[in-house]
Parts: structure tokens; sequence; C-alpha cells
């Protein structure tokens, strides 16, 4: 192997960066989507949400019922 083909002194250096950095991602994503299931299951607004046609959300505003 020549000079010009080989690889840069701290080249391991950057390599044991990028793993660490996801390593960090995947740990932030793992912690984030327990977050989200947990919050799904103990929350019942949220497993069982309420229609929208008996919440009152699917009604026109009585001024735009005039229109």
């Amino acid at each position: 192997m020549s000079i010009e083909s080989a690889a840069p002194p701290h080249a391991p250096a950057v390599y044991r960066t990028l793993i660490v950095a996801g390593a960090i991602a995947a740990i932030v994503a793992a912690v984030t989507i327990g977050i989200m299931v947990f919050n799904v299951v103990t929350r019942p607004e949220l497993h069982d949400p309420v229609p929208l046609e008996d919440a009152g959300h699917a009604e026109l505003p009585t001024w735009a019922a005039r229109i």
C-alpha cells in the first residue's frame, strides 16, 4: 500500500465518534418510543378517543349555518 492511499492517522477516531453518535441516537429513539407507548397504553383518551361527532367538533358554527 502506498502512502497516498493510506488512511489518515485520525480515521479511527472518526469511526469511534460515528459509532458513539449512532449509539446515542439509538438510545434517544428507544426512550422516545418507550414514552409514547407508555402514554398510549396508560391514557384512555389516547387509545380510546371520543368520536368527533360526540365531541361536537363535527358541527358547523351557528354563523356558518346562516350563510
